[in-house]
């Protein structure tokens, strides 16, 4: 019965390679793991009397300059702001405003703030903001505020053109690109 031990080692062989290929790709899989984004950072932070913030959470915290600045925030709003009110997010430190974002409405959901209904909404929504070519290396809080604040006054004590009501998300790296 020569041909039934042939084709025994011939399935132990198969065997054994079917095993060594399942035990690289399981340690490829390990090594190659996605990017995995921060835990999520819980604020609620008051602004006003119909806003609060309640998380966020960055994709990245470390960033060149030229790349784009991603995360996801979640707000409830207990009634629609009114017109001319934006939810700015902003990325600066106390030399220099770096670049800016001012949104007018929700845009996972394509519904502008002063249209939510009146009984509220909590949402949450992903935020993207380029970080310009030449931004200067550096560590910088990304920072948010619902414009016009009440009393639009700065608050002098944090050392640069902060407003009083607002409130900082977390901080991002901004390395040098080498």
């Amino acid at each position: 019965m020569p041909g039934i031990k042939q084709t025994h080692s011939s399935i132990d062989r198969i065997s054994q390679t079917l095993i060594v290929i399942c035990l690289l790709l399981i340690c490829w899989l390990y090594i190659k793991q996605p990017e995995q984004t921060t835990t999520p950072q819980y604020h609620y932070a008051d602004f006003g009397q119909n806003a609060q913030l309640i998380s966020v959470t960055p994709k990245t915290e470390k960033l060149a300059p030229g790349q784009t600045l991603i995360f996801s925030v979640s707000w409830r709003l207990s009634e629609p702001l009114p017109e001319s009110h934006l939810i700015g997010y902003y990325v600066k430190n106390k030399h220099q405003q770096l670049t800016f974002i001012d949104t007018q409405k929700i845009g996972s959901l394509n519904q502008y703030y002063k249209d939510i209904p009146s009984t509220g909404i909590i949402f949450s929504d992903t935020i993207s903001i380029d970080i310009p070519g030449n931004a200067i290396p550096g560590i910088y809080e990304v920072s948010t505020f619902i414009y016009p604040p009440d009393n639009h006054t700065l608050n002098q004590a944090l050392g640069s053109s902060l407003y009083s009501l607002q409130r900082t998300l977390f901080n991002v790296e901004i390395s040098d690109g080498q």
